[in-house]
């Protein structure tokens, strides 16, 4: 079986150009990248960010994506901030 390391790497292309790394697998209806992991849904953003950063993100903190690619997973383009934060700064 293997690893959820081995699995995530499997379904990231890296963008030289942009840097970003863009997930080829599961996507949200807005755009989001998503892997089942167990039985729980898990934000491949989110997962990333925390495996580069070695901590969890706290409760009510979501990550910005500064390249403005949804599907982008590098925690380099990752920003942690607060929703209403997120909102206020983001293009909806």
């Amino acid at each position: 079986m293997k690893s959820l390391f081995d699995r995530i790497e499997n379904n990231i292309e890296r963008i030289t150009e942009s840097g970003c790394w863009v997930w080829l697998g599961n996507i949200t209806h807005d755009g989001y990248p998503y892997m089942h992991v167990g039985k729980k849904k898990q934000y491949m953003h989110r997962v990333c960010y925390e495996i580069e950063s070695t901590k969890e993100l706290e409760k009510g903190i979501t990550l910005d994506h500064l390249c403005r690619i949804r599907c982008c997973v590098n925690p380099s383009h990752m920003q942690p901030m607060s929703l209403l934060d997120n909102i206020r700064k983001g293009n909806y």
